[in-house]
């Protein structure tokens, strides 16, 4: 699930991690934890400093305030993880 959860991050810009959680069949809270985890682990960074860059997301539909998945980028371990 942790490579689905990589895969859905990666592969498109903007999902809240309300929409993760409904594509993955799993609550919110669950891919919360697991953002986390794969972040820990190195598979995840932040994008910019504490989220999205340019803090502008007040017009983006999560309106999350630079915690959304999209503020998530893949790391060279996470890009090779999806790859294999």
């Amino acid at each position: 699930m942790m490579r689905e959860l990589l895969l859905g991050i990666a592969g498109a810009s903007g999902l809240s991690y309300g929409q993760l959680a409904e594509r993955l069949g799993v609550d919110k809270g669950m891919v919360e934890v697991m953002v986390g985890e794969l972040e820990r682990k190195g598979y995840l960074r932040r994008e910019g400093q504490g989220g999205c860059p340019s803090r502008a997301c007040t017009g983006c539909p999560p309106a999350c305030g630079g915690t959304n998945p999209s503020s998530w980028v893949l790391t060279d371990k996470g890009r090779r993880s999806v790859a294999a």
